[in-house]
C-alpha cells in the first residue's frame, strides 16, 4: 500500500476507493506514525544502517499524512467545506517538503546500493509528485477562495482501481 500511497495524486483519487476500507480497517495513520517513530529512533541511534532507517522513517511519516488526503479532499469538496479545503491546500504545500526529504533519503540509499543509472527515473517520479501537489494545492486554494467554481478532479466519482464493480474485474478475467 505504501507505493500506491506515495505516488498517487490526491486530486485524482485513483486508489481512494480501495484504500478507504484498508485505511479504516487498519488505522493507517496510527500505523504509519508508530512505524515512523520507531524508525526515526533507529536512524538517530547512529548504529549500522541508520541511513536506511532514515529513508524508511521519512517514507512512513509522509504516508501517515498522505494516505487519506484524497479522501479528505473529496469529502470536504462534496460538503462544500471551503475552509477545510483551504487548510488542506496549505497541507499539500507543506507535503512537498516531506516528499523532498523522502527523495533525499531514498537517493542516499540508492547511491550506496546501486549505480547512478536508473535514479533519473526516481527523480522524475518524485518531481512529478511534487508538481502534482503544487498544482493541486493551487487549484484547491483557488476554489477555497471562490476563484474557481468547480474542481473537476474532485467532482468525479471514485471507482475501485481493480474494477471490482464488475463481476470479473474490468477486463473480465
Amino acid at each position: 500500500a505504501s507505493k500506491a500511497v506515495l505516488y498517487s495524486n490526491p486530486m485524482m483519487g485513483v486508489y481512494d476507493k480501495d484504500i478507504e476500507n484498508i485505511g479504516n480497517l487498519f488505522a493507517l495513520t496510527e500505523h504509519y506514525n508508530k512505524c515512523a517513530d520507531k524508525l526515526f529512533a533507529h536512524a538517530a541511534s547512529g548504529r549500522s544502517f541508520s541511513w536506511l532507517f532514515e529513508f524508511q522513517a521519512q517514507l512512513a511519516a509522509l504516508c501517515a499524512s498522505k494516505w487519506n488526503l484524497g479522501l479528505r479532499l473529496k469529502k470536504a469538496y462534496e460538503e462544500g467545506d471551503r475552509a477545510s479545503l483551504g487548510k488542506m491546500a496549505d497541507e499539500m504545500n507543506a507535503m512537498k517538503n516531506q516528499v523532498s526529504k523522502v527523495r533525499e533519503a531514498h537517493r542516499t540509499v540508492w547511491m550506496r546500493y546501486c549505480k547512478a543509472f536508473g535514479w533519473d527515473v526516481m527523480d522524475v517520479r518524485y518531481g512529478g509528485l511534487m508538481c502534482q501537489l503544487d498544482t493541486g494545492a493551487l487549484r484547491v486554494k483557488m476554489f477555497a477562495e471562490g476563484k474557481l467554481e468547480v474542481l473537476e478532479e474532485l467532482a468525479e466519482m471514485r471507482l475501485p482501481f481493480n474494477g471490482e464493480t464488475e463481476p470479473h474485474g474490468i477486463l473480465g478475467v
